[in-house]
């Protein structure tokens, strides 16, 4: 009994251990010493343990789509775990426009503001517009490509809510290909743990901004939303 118990606490000792260090990296990385290149490497090498540790795996269908020059991403929302995903999944560094609340997570808040996140408030529309528009558009513009879920909210399944054609201010601002992305699955692994759990990301053929900018915002809107539609396996529903 007293080795169970002594046991339990080493591993409660070692989480936390873990825990504050590489909430300490996250800061330490935001030094004038470190490129965003090396911030965004070490956030996503540290999400990947993470995936590992939540019995996650990660498939990713259509990496060869993904342009050469900065690019905006635009994919469905169906959990938090989607960013953890994505980190994966995307051979680049990255970051995402997201909600105020995530930046306040522990530890994984830390690790998105040394990605260079972008955080808006859905209760302050013109605020977050302008965000989007200035911030994250110069980021893209910049050599960073942004992660957008013109959703609004997380459907936890395949059921796709219609994207909403003002969240491609991103990509009209940034002139930018923009990349439709499926996710699959990642609500079911906090439900399937300790097993593990597949997770599909497809990405599809961008969208370049010759071709865009003969659109409106709600037309692309329309067309990006087809393309993630068509990535959905439904047997994985």
């Amino acid at each position: 009994m007293d080795f169970i118990i002594l046991f339990l606490i080493a591993i409660i000792v070692f989480i936390v251990v873990v825990l504050l260090g590489t909430w300490a990296c996250a800061y330490i990385l935001r030094l004038p010493i470190f490129s965003q290149r090396t911030r965004n490497l070490a956030a996503r090498t540290g999400l990947m343990v993470v995936n590992r540790f939540m019995r996650a795996q990660i498939n990713v269908i259509g990496k060869e789509n993904l342009p050469e020059e900065s690019f905006v991403i635009v994919g469905n929302h169906v959990s938090n775990i989607d960013i953890l995903a994505l980190c994966e999944a995307i051979p680049r560094p990255i970051a995402f426009v997201a909600k105020e609340e995530l930046g306040k997570v522990p530890f994984l808040g830390s690790w998105m503001e040394t990605m260079k996140c972008v955080f808006i408030k859905r209760d302050d529309v013109r605020g977050s517009i302008k965000l989007i528009n200035e911030v994250a558009a110069q980021q893209v513009k910049d050599g960073l490509p942004m992660v957008i879920f013109p959703e609004g909210t997380r459907s936890g399944g395949h059921e796709v809510a219609p994207f909403k054609g003002g969240s491609f201010s991103l990509v009209t601002n940034s002139q930018a290909p923009v990349v439709p992305i499926t996710i699959e699955n990642t609500h079911l692994v906090l439900k399937n743990f300790p097993k593990k759990t597949q997770i599909r990301v497809t990405i599809h053929p961008a969208i370049y901004p010759e071709t865009y900018t003969q659109m409106n915002r709600n037309q692309l809107a329309a067309q990006v939303y087809e393309q993630v539609v068509s990535g959905f396996q439904r047997g994985n529903a």
